[in-house]
C-alpha cells in the first residue's frame, strides 16, 4: 500500500490492514481493505455498527467512489473522527475546534492509498 504522508507525520507501526501514524501527540490508525474497491460500503456499514449512535453520519458518491464521515462526541470538546473512501478509512481523537482542519488532512491521506496490485 502507497499512501501521502503529510509532513510532521510518522509511520509508528504496522500491520497488514493498520498503520498507526502519529503526529506530535496525535495518533491516527489508518485501516486499509485492499479486496474493497473505492465504491464498497463494506467498511462504512462496519465502522458505523460499532457505535449505538452518532453526532455525524455522512456518505457521499462521486466518480464512482464512496465516501464516509463519521463524527461521535465522545466529551464536551474531544470528539471522534473517521473519514473513509470505499475499503479505506482513517480515524483519530480531536478537538472540535480542530475538526476542520484534521478533517482536510485525513481526507487527503485516505484519499492518496493505493494497494499493491
Amino acid at each position: 500500500m502507497n499512501f501521502y504522508l503529510p509532513f510532521g507525520y510518522e509511520i509508528k507501526d504496522e500491520s497488514p490492514n493498520n498503520i498507526i501514524l502519529k503526529n506530535g501527540s496525535k495518533t491516527y490508525i489508518l485501516f486499509n481493505n485492499p479486496q474493497e474497491d473505492p465504491a464498497s460500503d463494506v467498511v462504512y456499514t462496519a465502522t458505523v455498527a460499532l457505535f449505538d449512535e452518532l453526532d455525524v453520519n455522512e456518505q457521499f458518491k462521486k466518480n464512482d467512489r464512496l465516501g464516509f464521515i463519521i463524527i461521535k462526541r465522545l466529551e464536551k470538546d474531544m470528539n471522534e473522527l473517521t473519514i473513509g473512501v470505499g475499503g479505506t478509512k482513517i480515524t483519530t481523537q480531536v478537538k472540535t475546534g480542530s475538526m476542520n482542519t484534521e478533517a482536510k488532512v485525513m481526507t487527503q491521506i485516505v484519499n492518496s492509498v493505493e494497494n499493491d496490485k
